[in-house]
């Protein structure tokens, strides 16, 4: 580990003839931002982390908190906590001694939010706020308390989701000053996240949903030497729903190359994550930065990159600096391989559920079949693939409500996955 500057790192890679981008990006001082950066064209999108309280991904059902919190050394982080009460009934009145459960985000999937945390992993129709009805609708079953950042509490519960508004509701634990809160969905698309400010009452309109990283500060557990973890908040890097990551250590991260990191492709939010860099607290007392470290970036559109982290200069400015190469663009199957992968919208699963298979290395016929508990195939469809994203429908599906198993079957590959059906 050294620390580099981007002077030093400029001159080098001039004299040497590397064709590079340099960016530099920030969380500002303190980290009292967040920076929504793309790679293609270099846009940035800053917001203050006080813009934004949750943030609600219709085509997973994830309800998430926002962790970032502007940090000094003279007083608290004023952070918005999320917690777990046992209450299904939202007139009912507690106070905060009653909540002992609080809830972060897994910020290794976005479809596992805050308030997603505490879904019934057993039924597939629970998103842990509420339940999935079918047609793409929602009812909220749950309440939850909220301590905002001004340090005042309130409860909160989804009323219920329709493909086109999510409507929630909020008051205090007392049941004072209650609010119904009705948020459009409509022109949102997978991958796109609505925003909502609880304390600004402020449908936030100021997020790109073009980003593929975003640069903020977020809670993770980091072991405690001591055979356990303490959720520890960070400053990271965590890249958009579907966008895939490979790291390589110990490399030289000029020269590497890609290749060998063809199986190392990672869909993990946290990918990149906070751990390139180390503060050195017996000798320069200052951040620096892992110099063998370099990552493979694979955007939605097709577009992959390698990026390479030269300096990170702290909570004086929150200045992150890399490296970017474009290393050119590639389809789904060079990355990920024979991997599939299989997501369907909306599950439980109706005639107009899609299914969207992703990683098929060539044009071909296959199977899409769904199977009982017992094992028995109720349903066939011969379905023609092309090679990258597919999106199929179910044809004529009559089928009595209940559990079952949906598989796609190629001559290369088979994937499967639980689903509900209600009609």
């Amino acid at each position: 580990m050294r620390l580099f500057t981007f002077l030093f790192f400029f001159i080098l890679n001039i004299g040497i003839g590397l064709s590079q981008d340099f960016v530099l990006v920030s969380v500002g001082e303190s980290y009292g931002l967040q920076s929504y950066y793309s790679l293609s064209n270099d846009n940035e999108s800053q917001i203050d982390n006080n813009d934004w309280d949750i943030a609600f991904h219709y085509f997973d059902g994830s309800l998430l908190i926002n962790e970032s919190s502007k940090t000094t050394f003279l007083e608290p982080a004023k952070e918005l906590r999320c917690y777990a009460t046992p209450f299904t009934d939202f007139n009912q009145t507690f106070t905060s001694d009653d909540v002992t459960d609080r809830l972060w985000n897994e910020e290794a999937s976005w479809s596992k939010g805050a308030f997603n945390t505490v879904k019934d992993s057993g039924d597939a129709s629970d998103f842990g706020w509420g339940k999935a009805e079918g047609n793409g609708n929602y009812t909220g079953t749950r309440v939850f308390a909220l301590r905002l950042k001004s340090t005042s509490w309130i409860k909160l519960q989804v009323i219920n989701v329709t493909p086109s508004t999510l409507n929630f509701r909020i008051a205090g634990l007392n049941g004072a000053n209650l609010q119904t809160v009705s948020i459009p969905l409509n022109g949102t698309s997978e991958g796109d996240f609505v925003y909502y400010s609880i304390e600004k009452d402020l449908h936030v309109q100021t997020i790109p949903s073009s980003w593929d990283m975003v640069f903020k500060r977020y809670v993770t557990p980091i072991d405690d030497n001591l055979g356990g973890f303490l959720d520890y908040t960070v400053t990271g890097v965590l890249s958009f729903p579907g966008t895939q990551v490979a790291q390589a250590t110990h490399v030289d991260p000029i020269a590497v190359e890609i290749s060998a990191y063809q199986d190392s492709f990672s869909k993990a939010g946290d990918a990149i994550g906070y751990d390139w860099k180390n503060f050195d607290f017996e000798n320069s007392n200052e951040w620096t930065v892992y110099e063998d470290y370099a990552f493979f970036i694979k955007t939605r559109s097709g577009g992959i990159w390698k990026i390479v982290f030269i300096d990170f200069e702290g909570t004086s400015t929150g200045n992150i600096v890399f490296q970017k190469y474009f290393l050119g663009t590639s389809s789904v199957n060079q990355i990920e391989g024979n991997d599939l992968d299989l997501k369907i919208f909306p599950n439980p699963v109706n005639s107009s559920s899609q299914i969207i298979i992703d990683g098929i290395q060539k044009s071909q016929y296959g199977d899409l079949l769904i199977y009982d508990l017992m094992g028995r195939q109720v349903y066939r469809q011969n379905v023609s693939l092309n090679s990258g994203l597919n999106v199929l429908h179910l044809h004529d599906l009559n089928l009595a409500n209940g559990q079952y198993i949906l598989k796609v079957q190629t001559q290369e590959k088979r994937i499967s996955k639980p689903i509900i059906v209600t009609r």
